[in-house]
């Protein structure tokens, strides 16, 4: 199980946490490749915002409820939808699937808005629309 965490860095929050993900990515694409020809599938989940405990563990039980609304849908997703994904990596109807990373895409929320901006970003000083991480939640390539 990967996180979006692995792509947005997770800074001033959870990058210990958004690190070891990362290599999760990694060990996926390695091995996804290594053993394709042999038939095997290697895949990761990549979700965003769920409704867990690790926000409470980390110090801010009431995290999710205040990034809510800068979340594409709307809100946090639930463990069970997660599941849903994993169950049909697990299935024969992905049978064709490998290295795949991504569990949720940008959606447009409730109020037609494209979900580009990772909702914890937040702008630098003097640089007006700079984010920690880049446009849209991507590294600048500097």
């Amino acid at each position: 199980m990967s996180s979006a965490a692995s792509r947005l860095g997770s800074a001033g929050e959870y990058v210990d946490y958004a690190a070891t993900k990362g290599a999760l990515d990694t060990l996926t694409i390695g091995l996804s490749l290594e053993v394709a020809g042999e038939g095997i599938r290697v895949n990761a989940v990549r979700p965003g915002f769920i409704k867990t405990g690790i926000h409470a563990r980390g110090g801010d039980p009431e995290r999710l409820t205040r990034l809510a609304p800068a979340i594409p849908l709307g809100r946090p997703g639930e463990p069970e939808e997660v599941a849903e994904a994993v169950l049909w990596l697990l299935s024969d109807k992905a049978s064709y699937v490998g290295r795949l990373h991504r569990h949720r895409r940008r959606a447009l929320s409730e109020r037609g808005e494209r979900g580009d901006r990772h909702p914890t970003h937040r702008r630098l000083p003097g640089r007006p629309g700079a984010c920690p991480a880049g446009r849209a939640g991507r590294p600048s390539r500097r």
